[in-house]
């Protein structure tokens, strides 16, 4: 855990570096940054979806190398990698191939759960170079893995630091975001992971059937993630160093001399400051109205009676209504996206796939797919706003479901294998056009609204006291509803048939339309501040936002 002596002093650096992040000499108080010749928010954005990616080629390599060292033709190939003489780890069984795919699973989740008591105690920046060096730790095992307890362990690692960096990552885009980019950069983080499953497949495809080689392309990314958080690249969230400052004043972090307490305290303003100036290219003076503006707001939300932030838990949760509006809209939709059948479907599209003959092109044509109808959507997260992308997507979920129930009514659970091998239970030349048709839209919808909305609005409708807690439980939901319909998916089939399974998926899309009208508020052009204001019930029109908008007007 960070200590309030260890946190400050090291995000306190900040404050020394000049606005634009570049060495020797700071800016005058009253100077602009020089120009960049890209967006400054660029560099940040950037570090944060490079850990989304890095989740993402994970599942997209896995299957590669699973698929490799099912084979035993192909599993001997480890002796021949990039790293020496390594022993081969021969064919795996069954329960050690699903331990191999599922493992980076475990450890996210343990992270995961672990950052709802110590996500503000380390920081976003931190987090994230937690993550890179989780990243690094887990690739090096996995691909210099001398026998299957060490590759094991070598998941576990990498799979903590997705769960860090699936945490990090969207509390750290929507908290440098310009509020007018926030619903894009966010949606473009969802892009990356997209980008990386992609990669992945492509690796597998490049490199198989060296599967040492697979993991450890990732070092490729990993390197700059890792150093660009850890060295202070890029800078720390002004808003986290806000929550820190008022922890410290509060008394929170148990320091013994209060001279000392207050000058750390006013190191993490004037960090605050310089992250300001970095991210939006403003002058200290002209930066500090918005930070006094977002400290308020930090003094409004975060401190009890006593002055004191008071430490996230379970209750804090839903301790206020804006917390209450925002459990019940964050959670809603993160249960609402799995129960809605997106395994389902993913599953019986691989299926078809196989069955096809397809495979492997199949594969990426879907992954192409996902990714242009993730980047339609956060093109227009800011534009059409998050509510209508939510509406078309899920509206179209629900008639993609309704096709699918249609086009597997009367075949029973096993009509797609059946339909590879001639058996009497298969998917007819129009049935099948129908039903991989009915997946493309599906995919479409997905990816177009409950995808990338879903960790946007986790973002956004939180208020900063218990954000990173929120954000914690939400990846924990995400992974346990996940778990729990894949888990169902078999039974469930049999019980009611394939037809019957995607009719009880489709109401349940009907029901997340409804879902979506009567609850979710339009958050677009909205700063975090503003969102929280809307929350609560309040006018919004005190001076602390109408601050904020007119330093929204300014943003480059």
């Amino acid at each position: 855990m960070a200590t309030g002596t260890d946190t400050p002093n090291a995000d306190a650096a900040d404050a020394r570096l000049p606005a634009n992040g570049g060495g020797g000499g700071g800016s005058a108080d009253g100077d602009a940054p020089p120009p960049s010749p890209f967006p400054l928010w660029l560099p940040a954005f950037v570090t944060a979806a490079a850990g989304g990616l890095l989740f993402g080629y994970d599942i997209g390599s896995v299957s590669g190398v699973v698929r490799v060292l099912s084979n035993p033709a192909t599993a001997a190939a480890g002796a021949a990698s990039p790293f020496g003489s390594l022993a081969s780890l021969g064919a795996l069984s069954a329960s050690q191939l699903g331990a191999v795919a599922s493992a980076s699973l475990a450890g996210a989740l343990a992270s995961s759960a672990a950052m709802f008591r110590y996500g503000d105690d380390l920081g976003r920046r931190k987090e994230m170079a937690l993550a890179g060096a989780a990243y690094l730790t887990g690739t090096a095992l996995q691909a210099a893995a001398p026998s299957v307890g060490v590759l094991l362990a070598g998941r576990l690692v990498y799979g903590l630091g997705i769960g860090l960096a699936m945490h990090a990552g969207p509390l750290y885009i929507a908290e440098t975001a310009p509020a007018r980019l926030r619903g894009l950069l966010v949606s473009a983080k969802e892009a990356a992971i997209v980008a990386g499953i992609l990669g992945g497949y492509l690796a597998g495809a490049a490199f198989q059937p060296d599967w040492r080689a697979i993991f450890a392309v990732a070092a490729a990314v990993e390197v700059p993630f890792a150093a660009s958080a850890a060295l202070g690249w890029v800078p720390e969230t002004p808003r986290w160093l806000l929550l820190r400052a008022a922890t410290l004043a509060g008394g929170q972090a148990g320091q013994p001399d209060a001279a000392g307490t207050a000058e750390r305290v006013a190191a993490l303003r004037a960090a605050a400051v310089s992250a300001v100036a970095k991210l939006e290219g403003l002058p200290p003076a002209a930066a500090r109205p918005r930070v006094d503006a977002m400290a308020t707001a930090v003094a409004d939300t975060c401190l009890d009676a006593s002055g004191r932030v008071a430490r996230a838990s379970i209750s804090s949760l839903y301790a206020d209504p804006a917390s209450q509006a925002a459990l019940a809209v964050g959670l809603g939709c993160v249960v609402l996206q799995q129960i809605t059948g997106q395994p389902s479907v993913l599953y019986y599209a691989n299926q078809l796939f196989e069955a096809a003959g397809f495979g492997f092109a199949a594969a990426v044509g879907l992954g192409a797919w996902k990714l242009l109808v993730t980047g339609v959507a956060a093109a227009y997260a800011d534009k059409a706003g998050r509510r209508p992308l939510l509406l078309v997507g899920t509206a179209g979920m629900a008639v993609a479901l309704v096709a699918l129930a249609a086009g597997f009514w009367g075949v029973d659970g096993g009509g797609v294998a059946a339909a590879a091998g001639g058996g009497a239970a298969t998917l007819t030349g129009t049935r099948q056009t129908v039903v991989l048709g009915s997946i493309l839209l599906y995919v479409g919808a997905y990816q177009l609204g409950f995808g990338p909305v879903t960790w946007l609005l986790l973002s956004e409708l939180f208020p900063l006291r218990v954000r990173s807690a929120a954000i914690s439980t939400g990846v924990l939901v995400n992974f346990g509803t996940n778990f729990v319909v894949t888990a169902a998916f078999e039974s469930g089939r049999q019980t009611l048939g394939s037809g019957g399974l995607f009719a009880v998926f489709a109401a349940l899309c009907g029901a997340s339309v409804a879902f979506v009208a009567a609850k979710v508020p339009e958050t677009k052009g909205l700063s975090l501040e503003e969102i929280e204001a809307q929350l609560q019930g309040e006018s919004g029109a005190d001076e602390r936002h109408a601050l904020m908008s007119d330093d929204r007007r300014q943003e480059r």
